[in-house]
């Protein structure tokens, strides 16, 4: 039988611009100052958490008086979750991250919707796209920075598929220093130039950079762990292969209230892994680390390896 997951998954396969239609089915009425913008932000904290969709959240921007009558506080860790191509800020898997993260920790959860982009049958155009979310978000987080002490270090972006490169683009506007943490879920390699630290989601992004590759779409390591459950492919028969793309989605929320904690390990590849040729024990910090969002800088680093589930609970 099919999970609710799996039976989502089929139908952005089938029919993935309904999502739009979704979208604008759930937008509120109240105005919104940034109602032009092609990348928006949408704050949810634990005062405004437990929302649904696209528009019930506080539209916040480079705007002082939007800022000011939301619920934004610069003292605390600020999230950035960057959908991909053909997402929007209605897709049921960022709630599920969001009401994640509120409860395991007091935040500002940023929601970027850019789906007046991304929801482009042309890749290249919403690629290009992208990059201009990253931008946009880059300039977002130093107006904050620079108006309301925001510390660069606090500042954690968290991004799927196009989302991820888009994260890695932000990352690249803002250095010396840099913000603290960016997370790539199956960063998408199409169409990027992976030799180019310029053009590719990388480590020099952020003081701290993680990636969990699930399908053949992402497959180069991009930052200082770069986490590969069942060898990283996931997602080898056709029809499964969305639901597989949006794994790392499920995979790192799941990660974040400790419900599974994803123990990987350093190997050359998962055929050895899975033969015992590499150590699965952890004896000190530098052995191991934790795939999802308890990825520790001070853990092992490089490609790391690990047995999951292929369905809820993966572990």
């Amino acid at each position: 039988m099919f999970s609710t997951r799996q039976a989502h998954a089929g139908i952005f396969t089938l029919a993935v611009l309904l999502s739009s239609v979704n979208g604008w089915f759930f937008t509120s009425n109240k105005e919104d100052p940034f109602e032009n913008d092609m990348t928006k932000f949408e704050l949810y904290t634990r005062q405004n958490s437990d929302t649904f969709a696209s528009g019930t959240g506080q539209a916040v921007g480079k705007n002082a008086a939007a800022l000011t009558s939301s619920n934004f506080d610069a003292s605390l860790p600020t999230k950035f979750f960057i959908h991909g191509w053909f997402g929007g800020s209605w897709n049921w898997y960022i709630r599920d991250m969001r009401l994640a993260m509120l409860e395991y920790e007091d935040c500002n959860f940023i929601e970027v919707d850019w789906s007046a982009g991304s929801v482009d049958l042309n890749y290249l155009s919403a690629k290009q796209s992208a990059q201009q979310v990253g931008k946009d978000v880059a300039d977002f987080v130093i107006w904050l920075h620079e108006n309301y002490g925001l510390n660069y270090s606090d500042v954690h972006i968290i991004g799927h598929s196009l989302g991820g490169q888009a994260a890695g683009a932000a990352g690249k506007h803002i250095q010396n220093p840099k913000i603290g943490r960016i997370s790539g879920l199956d960063a998408a390699q199409p169409g990027f130039n992976l030799s180019d630290p310029n053009d590719t989601l990388g480590p020099e992004d952020a003081d701290f950079v993680d990636n969990i590759h699930t399908t053949l779409v992402s497959t180069t390591a991009m930052g200082h762990v770069d986490f590969y459950p069942n060898g990283g492919e996931l997602g080898v028969p056709v029809l499964t292969w969305v639901h597989s793309h949006l794994q790392p989605v499920y995979i790192y929320t799941e990660s974040i209230n400790g419900h599974c904690d994803f123990t990987s390990y350093a190997c050359e590849s998962y055929t050895k892994f899975t033969s015992g040729m590499c150590p699965t024990y952890c004896p000190t910090k530098r052995s191991c680390n934790q795939m999802g969002y308890h990825a520790s800088p001070e853990g092992a680093l490089g490609s790391l390896q690990l047995h999951i589930k292929e369905e809820h609970p993966y572990c």
